[in-house]
């Protein structure tokens, strides 16, 4: 019995454009496939991935050991949520930014976790503080890549090179 039912009433219904391509069912024997609701439109090609599908989630199957060597080099990074803001000048302008933090190991990306509201409040101090003439120059930006690497790792409170190593601008538009 699965959270108090027994295996014979767990039963899956996949619909596609709202008919029933496929029953399968859970029996003490194991899934079974009723032919007989097959919908004859569909390929069975597509019957098949369905069923192989359903039976991968159903066996928990699906997380691949090659995707574990890529998140370990996502650790290493910590994505910001989207910044708005408004730019200082003449004109009325704003910029919207994506950035990406590079850490030197797992831990600070702990730390990140917790200081999230401190790092985004000294962010947004930075970026309005700058005009939309400077940002504009790759010169601007690579200097606004300095400070904000040291805006993030004064707020988590450890040394240059030991924290944030690099800051990623992953989208960057002015308007």
């Amino acid at each position: 019995m699965i959270a108090g039912l027994p295996k014979s009433l767990l039963i899956s219904h996949f619909r596609l454009r709202s008919r029933t391509c496929c029953y399968a069912g859970y029996s003490s024997s194991g899934i079974s496939v009723s032919p007989s609701v097959l919908n004859p439109k569909l390929p069975r090609r597509v019957l098949l991935g369905w069923l192989l599908s359903f039976l991968m989630m159903a066996l928990g199957v699906g997380a691949i050991d090659a995707n574990a060597k890529e998140s370990s080099k996502d650790e290493l990074h910590a994505k910001l949520e989207t910044f708005t803001v408004n730019l200082t000048g003449p004109t009325q302008k704003y910029l919207q930014v994506d950035i990406t933090l590079s850490l030197a190991n797992a831990e600070v990306g702990e730390r990140i976790k917790a200081y999230m509201p401190v790092i985004r409040h000294k962010m947004i101090l930075l970026l309005t503080s700058k005009q939309a003439s400077l940002l504009g120059t790759t010169d601007g930006k690579r200097k606004l890549v300095l400070e904000a690497k040291s805006a993030a790792n004064n707020a988590i409170r450890v040394m240059e090179g030991e924290g944030v190593t690099d800051v990623l601008f992953t989208s960057f538009i002015i308007q």
